[in-house]
């Protein structure tokens, strides 16, 4: 077993976050309920954006910011969670391994969902066209779920 270095031990000690913890549990079922509140919002939205006058879809600009963060937050914490093998039963604590495991894994279906791709899509194409690139906000419900 190689020795760990002072960063990698602390690190290792203090910042990862077991998946037992009471206050990750309560970020996990928050997660859940704003994952099957934001995917109902934004359905809606794609179906209805195009009949919405300016200032309602302003205000869907500023909701959708605010909706954002807890999901960037989430994409953030994903990497200091540990992870549970399924097969062998071992729990991965370091950190280098964690962030491999979650880019080889979820790191891009999180990332996804927190891009505006609607807003940047709407630069150049109609809205018409760019409201389905709010249909892919729908992947969060495999995240909170």
């Amino acid at each position: 077993m190689r020795k760990q270095s002072k960063l990698s031990k602390f690190i290792t000690d203090y910042l990862i976050i077991s998946t037992a913890n009471l206050y990750y549990q309560f970020w996990k079922i928050l997660q859940i309920i704003l994952s099957l509140t934001s995917c109902f919002f934004y359905m809606y939205m794609a179906a209805f954006l195009v009949v919405m006058s300016e200032e309602e879809r302003d205000w869907f600009v500023q909701f959708d910011q605010v909706v954002n963060v807890p999901f960037v937050i989430s994409l953030l914490l994903n990497f200091f969670v540990e992870y549970h093998y399924v097969t062998s039963h071992v729990v991965e604590r370091e950190f280098p391994k964690l962030a491999a495991l979650y880019f080889k894994g979820r790191f891009l279906i999180d990332l996804i969902t927190v891009l505006p791709l609607m807003r940047w899509a709407s630069n150049f194409m109609p809205l018409e066209v760019s409201r389905v690139f709010l249909l892919v906000k729908q992947l969060r419900l495999q995240t909170g779920l």
